[in-house]
């Protein structure tokens, strides 16, 4: 059965292997974009279209991940780990440190939401570090077998970089690389 690793901020169960992709589930941030709405509705409506502000209300109706999860172990990945308070940064963080490896991850392969991205632009908050209920973050060693999984059950995967063999959290924006920190911030 699987590990798990309580010790770290997110629960990690498994442990990935350097050479192992690193798919997720889910788009980040879209349970801290409801909370953000929730907190400055009035500065967000001076800003932001009534529309955008609608439909980053509704959300919450995305963060469930009990299918993903039966998936991800249906399919055997070597560890997983739902992503949540501190956003993907402290998921990728924690499931490093629990594996003792490093990652490499492509920024621009995370799936996030335009709505996420105004409402986070327009409160000065950094997306990839607020509560991300609702995604999956995986190991695996045959990521499109995984990804053909989850399109059977009418969910898209992505694969957002790999897992290496240095302690190096590292993410990639175009050709910058840049440095997590234990908590998660880069």
């Amino acid at each position: 059965m699987r590990m798990s690793k309580k010790s770290f901020a997110v629960e990690v169960s498994g442990k990935a292997r350097p050479g192992m992709s690193l798919v997720m589930t889910g788009e980040v941030a879209l349970s801290g974009t409801v909370e953000l709405l929730r907190s400055n509705e009035k500065k967000l409506k001076e800003t932001l279209p009534d529309t955008l502000l609608g439909r980053a209300g509704s959300f919450l109706q995305f963060i469930s991940v009990k299918n993903d999860i039966e998936v991800a172990v249906r399919s055997m990945v070597a560890s997983f780990c739902e992503v949540g308070d501190g956003g993907i940064y402290r998921a990728l963080w924690d499931m490093a440190a629990a594996a003792g490896a490093g990652v490499d991850v492509y920024l621009g392969r995370i799936p996030i939401r335009q709505e996420t991205v105004e409402i986070c632009e327009v409160l000065d908050v950094d997306p990839y570090k607020i509560d991300s209920k609702g995604c999956l973050l995986m190991a695996c060693d045959d990521p499109e077998a995984l990804r053909e999984a989850f399109i059977l059950q009418g969910r898209e995967a992505f694969v957002i970089g790999e897992v290496t063999d240095s302690n190096d959290r590292v993410i990639i924006t175009g050709g910058t690389r840049r440095f997590l920190s234990p908590r998660g911030s880069t």
